[in-house]
C-alpha cells in the first residue's frame, strides 16, 4: 500500500511538472511572438534550430540564418572579425560573462545593409564543454544608428563653424588696429600740401585701406551669421551707409576740386 501510494504521488508530482513545464512554453511561446525582436533558441553542435520567433530575417530563410559563421558573404567586410571572435566565445567556459553581444552590419537579401544588435546567452554546454543550446535575440537598429550618424555630422558641422568662426573673428580683430592706423596717417598727410605724384600714392592707398576696411566688416558680418547668435534687425537708412562709405576718399575728392553725389531719392 506504502509503495502504491508512493508511486500515485511522484506520478501525480511528474503530471504536474509537465503541466507547468507546458504552461512556461505556452508563456514563452507567446512573449516571443510578440516582442519586437527576432528570438533563436539553438544547438550549435548540430547546427540546428530548436525554436524561433520568425520565419525569416531580412528576407532570408530559418536554414541560411542558423548561424552567423554559415551567412559570412552577407556581414559587412568591417564586421567580419569582429563577428566571428564574438560567436567563437560560445565554446570558451573560461569566459565569465554569460552573454555576448554585438553590432553589426547585415547586407538584407534586398541588398540594402542594416544595422543589426545580437546577443547570446549559453544556456547549457555538453560534456566536452562546447554549448549545445544557445539563445539568440537579434533586434533592427538602423533607424537608431542613422540617427547616431546623422547627430555626429550636425556636433562636426557646429564644431567646424565654430572654428571657422573663431578665425573669422580673430582675424578681423588683428586687421582693424594697422588698418585704423594706416587711414588715420593718410589723414594727417593730406592735411599738407602734396606733390601730384605723392597725391597719387596716398590715394592708392586710400582705396586699397578702403578695400581691406570692407573685406574686415564682410568678415565679421559672416561670423555673426556663422555663429548661433540670432542677429536683431533693424532699418538703416542707405544714405547713411554711402557717406560713411566714402569718407576715406573724401579729402581727395575736395582737394582734386571735384564732387561726389551720394544722396538717393528714397520712396
Amino acid at each position: 500500500i506504502v509503495a502504491t501510494y508512493i508511486q500515485k504521488t511522484v506520478l501525480v508530482e511528474l503530471d504536474n511538472q509537465k503541466k507547468e513545464l507546458a504552461e512556461s512554453e505556452t508563456l514563452f511561446r507567446e512573449l516571443a511572438e510578440g516582442s519586437p525582436d527576432i528570438i533563436l533558441f539553438v544547438n550549435p553542435v548540430e547546427n540546428s534550430i530548436i525554436y524561433t520567433n520568425r520565419s525569416a530575417l531580412l528576407g532570408y530563410t530559418q536554414i541560411e540564418w542558423i548561424f552567423f559563421y554559415q551567412v559570412r558573404d552577407t556581414v559587412h567586410s568591417e564586421d567580419v572579425e569582429r563577428v566571428g571572435r564574438w560567436w567563437a566565445k560560445r565554446d570558451d567556459p573560461s569566459v565569465d560573462k554569460p552573454s555576448h553581444e554585438i553590432e553589426c552590419r547585415i547586407r538584407a537579401n534586398s541588398g540594402n545593409w542594416e544595422w543589426i544588435h545580437a546577443r547570446y546567452t549559453v544556456i547549457s554546454r555538453g560534456e566536452d564543454g562546447r554549448a549545445d543550446k544557445v539563445l539568440i535575440t537579434l533586434s533592427i537598429i538602423t533607424g537608431r544608428k542613422q540617427e547616431d550618424m546623422r547627430q555626429m555630422q550636425v556636433s562636426l558641422e557646429r564644431e567646424r563653424v565654430k572654428i571657422l568662426t573663431d578665425f573669422i573673428r580673430d582675424a578681423s580683430h588683428e586687421f582693424r588696429t594697422p588698418l585704423s592706423t594706416i587711414v588715420t596717417n593718410l589723414y594727417m598727410l593730406e592735411q599738407h600740401e602734396q606733390s601730384e605724384n605723392d597725391q597719387k600714392l596716398i590715394t592708392s592707398i586710400e582705396q586699397q585701406a578702403f578695400s581691406i576696411s570692407t573685406l574686415v566688416d564682410a568678415m565679421t558680418l559672416l561670423a555673426k551669421l556663422n555663429s548661433d547668435v540670432t542677429l536683431a534687425l533693424e532699418i538703416y537708412p542707405i544714405n547713411a551707409i554711402i557717406d560713411e562709405s566714402k569718407v576715406p576718399s573724401s579729402v581727395s575728392i575736395v582737394n582734386k576740386g571735384q564732387t561726389l553725389a551720394t544722396d538717393l531719392a528714397m520712396p
